[in-house]
């Protein structure tokens, strides 16, 4: 797959700025220890996930799910480790973790795999009511990035509303970071929704 770059950082690599677009997104401290990376499914989906084994009782921290550019949404989990978040964790070039004033971080990282592209948003929410059941995730502080098309399938998911008005899917997800994606006010027929009015209810 082509890998893509941020038109405001030149070249560099979207990856390598992952970790700076996640500080944004933490404001609470965590007593992580102990993180681990491992292969799982959701739903039938392959999946890759570090998390910190050390949390415990009631504990909870940030989840971050990422979707993969078409070229890796396939049954070969071996393919979310040619781009994002895991690519840079399993080359030693990220530990997962986010360091901010208050502490460092370790949130979930999960990156998900479509088994192919264009699945529509009512396939999608199983495999995250999956994660979201599996994992003590605070349920605002849950968040989307993704590649291309993968950030198309971060877009699709937050603007659907399964019938007029009801915006269950889009109030799951407190915010997403699109890499090489589709414009915000994208509402071509491929959209039930748009995501300006995802943005708009964000912040009612």
């Amino acid at each position: 797959m082509k890998k893509f770059y941020l038109s405001a950082l030149g070249n560099v690599c979207p990856f390598l700025s992952l970790p700076l677009i996640f500080t944004l997104f933490f404001t609470s401290p965590a007593n992580a220890q102990k993180m681990v990376t491992y292969d799982t499914t959701f739903n039938g989906w392959n999946a890759i996930v570090t998390e910190d084994v050390s949390l415990v009782g009631k504990d909870s921290v940030p989840g971050i799910v990422f979707f993969p550019g078409i070229g890796e949404q396939t049954t070969n989990i071996a393919d979310l480790l040619v781009n994002g978040p895991h690519y840079l964790i399993s080359n030693g070039l990220w530990d997962g973790s986010v360091a901010l004033g208050n502490g460092v971080h370790h949130p979930f990282i999960i990156s998900l795999q479509p088994p192919a592209p264009y699945y529509p948003p009512e396939s999608v929410k199983p495999a995250i009511d999956g994660i979201l059941a599996r994992y003590r995730i605070k349920r605002n502080s849950f968040y989307f990035t993704g590649l291309s098309q993968g950030a198309w399938q971060a877009n699709i998911f937050i603007a659907y509303e399964p019938t007029p008005g009801d915006d269950t899917y889009g109030r799951m997800v407190k915010a997403i970071v699109n890499l090489e994606g589709v414009t915000p006010n994208d509402s071509t027929s491929i959209y039930p929704s748009t995501t300006g009015l995802w943005q708009k209810e964000r912040r009612t």
